[in-house]
C-alpha cells in the first residue's frame, strides 16, 4: 500500500530520493507509531539515534531541523498515514 501510495499520490514537498529513502525506511520497520498514526518513532540511518517525526511534516532530526524542505522521516511517516487513511 506504501508502494503505491508513494507512486500514485506522491507527496508534493518530498524530493524522489527523499520517497525512495522513506519507502525503505518502511519496508525494514524502522517507523513506529505513537499516537493514532499522527507521532512516530524512526531510527536513523545508521541505527544510532531514535527520532520523533509527525505525518505533518515535523521532525527532530538534524536534517529535520535545519532544512528548509521536510526530511525524509517526514516523508515515511505522511506516506504511511496517507496509506492507512
Amino acid at each position: 500500500m506504501v508502494r503505491r501510495t508513494a507512486r500514485l499520490n506522491p507527496p508534493a514537498a518530498f524530493k524522489p530520493y527523499q520517497l525512495n529513502k522513506a519507502v525503505e525506511l518502511l519496508e525494514m520497520g524502522g517507523l513506529v507509531p505513537l499516537r493514532s498514526n499522527r507521532v512516530f518513532l524512526v531510527v536513523s540511518d545508521d541505527g544510532s539515534e531514535v527520532y520523533r517525526t509527525a505525518a505533518t511534516g515535523q521532525c527532530n532530526c538534524p536534517a529535520g531541523l535545519r532544512a528548509t524542505s521536510p526530511c525524509y522521516h517526514a516523508a515515511a511517516a505522511r506516506l504511511l498515514a496517507t496509506a492507512r487513511a
